[in-house]
């Protein structure tokens, strides 16, 4: 897995693809809930901010901001 790219001071996008290239992420409602919960469950425990996620069947896009600037 590739680092996450800083684009800005406390601002990364990151790209992860499930195991082996496989297709594990099936396009549904109920899916695509429980990955919109998880986002904001770890996104109040770790103090980060979400500003854009995608969810694609193979792998997944965020844009995230470190709100209390732990990363340098």
């Amino acid at each position: 897995m590739t680092q996450p790219r800083l684009n800005r001071p406390g601002s990364f996008m990151i790209t992860r693809r499930a195991t082996q290239r496989t297709f594990l992420f099936r396009p549904s409602s109920q899916v695509n809930d429980l990955y919109v919960y998880l986002l904001a469950v770890l996104s109040q425990k770790y103090g980060i901010e979400v500003h854009a996620a995608v969810l694609m069947s193979s792998h997944e896009h965020v844009l995230i901001s470190d709100t209390d600037r732990r990363s340098s």
